[in-house]
């Protein structure tokens, strides 16, 4: 078990995420990469769309 899904199957945790509206998952390292390319293709999109650009 890695350090990452220790942590996440901690209760305590799991329990404030909880509180904060998010879902403590561990999906392992290819599935959370993709995870991540994902949200950065869509996150670009929408900066694209609302004309956002960084200096």
């Amino acid at each position: 078990m890695t350090d990452v899904e220790a942590v996440t199957r901690d209760s305590g945790l799991q329990e404030q995420m909880r509180t904060q509206g998010m879902e403590p998952v561990h999906l392992g390292p290819v599935a959370t990469r993709a995870m991540i390319d994902d949200e950065i293709g869509r996150y670009r999109a929408l900066a694209h769309r609302a004309k956002i650009v960084v200096d």
